[in-house]
This record gives C-alpha cells, sequence and structure tokens, in this order.
C-alpha cells in the first residue's frame, strides 16, 4: 500500500509530490513504512529528458550548448520533483560547476494543482468536515512554499548569503557552493 501510495503521487505529479514529500516525514499521522516510502520522492524522483533540460539551458543563455560549457554530463547528478541537476565544465574558465534546470512546465503544473486543492479545500469545508476557513490558511503557506522553491534567483541569493556569513564563522566547518 505504501508504494502504491507513492506511485499515485508520482503519477499525478507536480503539487501532489511536494505532498507526498511533506507526508514523508510525518511519524504522527502516517506508519513508519509509508514515511519511509514516501521519502523516496525525496531525492530519487524520475528525471525528465535530458534533452528538454538542453533546450532549457539554451533558451536561458541564448547560445547553443557547447559554448556555454566544454563539458556536460548528460546524466543528471540530482532529480527531484521539481528541478534536476547536471555537472558541466565552464568553456570560459574551467571551473567545475553544478547546473540546476526546472522541471519544464513545472510552474503550471502547480498552479493547476492548486486550483484542484483549493476547490477540494472549500469542499471539505463546506460540507462541515473541517471548520470553516481551516484549510485556507494551510494552503496559503504550502502555495508560498512552492513558489519560493521555484524562485531559483532567490535560492542563489540565500545561498550566496549563507556562504558569506559561513566564511565568518571561527570553526569553518560547513559551506554553501559558490552561485
Amino acid at each position: 500500500r505504501a508504494i502504491r501510495l507513492r506511485q499515485t503521487f508520482e503519477h499525478v505529479g507536480g503539487t501532489f509530490v511536494k505532498i507526498g514529500q511533506q507526508m514523508s516525514s510525518r511519524l504522527d499521522f502516517l506508519p513508519q513504512r509509508y514515511c519511509e516510502e514516501l521519502a523516496v520522492m525525496l531525492d530519487r524522483y524520475p528525471p525528465f529528458p535530458t534533452q528538454q533540460a538542453i533546450e532549457r539551458i539554451e533558451r536561458a543563455t541564448d547560445k547553443p550548448l557547447a559554448e556555454t560549457f566544454s563539458e556536460f554530463d548528460p546524466e543528471p547528478i540530482g532529480s527531484a520533483s521539481i528541478a534536476c541537476v547536471y555537472q558541466a565544465r565552464l568553456r570560459a574558465t574551467g571551473e567545475k560547476v553544478a547546473v540546476k534546470v526546472r522541471r519544464p512546465g513545472i510552474r503550471e503544473l502547480f498552479e493547476a494543482d492548486f486550483r484542484v486543492l483549493d476547490w477540494l479545500g472549500s469542499l471539505v469545508e463546506a460540507l462541515t468536515l473541517v471548520r470553516p476557513g481551516y484549510t485556507g490558511g494551510i494552503r496559503a503557506e504550502f502555495r508560498t512554499a512552492l513558489n519560493s522553491e521555484l524562485d531559483f534567483q532567490r535560492e542563489g541569493r540565500l545561498g550566496e548569503l549563507f556562504r558569506r556569513r559561513a566564511s565568518k564563522t571561527k570553526e569553518h566547518a560547513f559551506t554553501a557552493p559558490r552561485v
């Protein structure tokens, strides 16, 4: 049953994968076996075709891939519900980099999923299965969290801020990659 639940979330995709990922940490809500199975979606989500990633990179850089990178590994080193990450080497500097590419259509899929979740939330409130207004706050919080995950520029700024602050600590036990 746990495997079927994970596979159902993966099949529906989008926001439902994120819901499954959130549920994976809820041992207070689900049995441990379900949490373990849903946790598979945290870092072992099936990748999208590499050719689509290359097309997105070329569109973003307005250059053929070979002009930007001297090497580009077509096998992702990470694949999650929002993006895949690839290893590459910058042509200009020779620096080894990680290239994070958002899944095609993921923002539109999230928006469509939220329309469904908004409708379902309104329905369960109208049927008085939960108190009126209960699901609105949860949905708003989840929507904000997902939108921030889609904002790679914000993620980059926060990573840079973390890296700078971490470099000022005495221990130097942790850092973040330069963006």
